[in-house]
């Protein structure tokens, strides 16, 4: 089966971002990962929609309604 250029591109995307070496461990390292995809909104979102805040196994969710 041929590989296509995406995928060669993705992967060296994960490479880059050391990515693929988080999800290579054994147990994977989900507070690393979870630390980099982290989005906090900015104060002038929080105006215009209703947002909420609580927290769930020590993570940090943002409820928008």
């Amino acid at each position: 089966m041929k590989l296509s250029l995406t995928y060669y591109l993705i992967i060296s995307v994960l490479k880059l971002k050391g990515i693929k070496k988080i999800f290579s461990a054994d147990p994977i390292d989900y507070h690393r990962l979870r630390k980099e995809d982290l989005f906090i909104p900015k104060s002038n979102f929080y105006k215009s929609k209703h947002v909420s805040r609580f927290t769930i196994l020590n993570s940090e969710i943002t409820k928008i309604t």
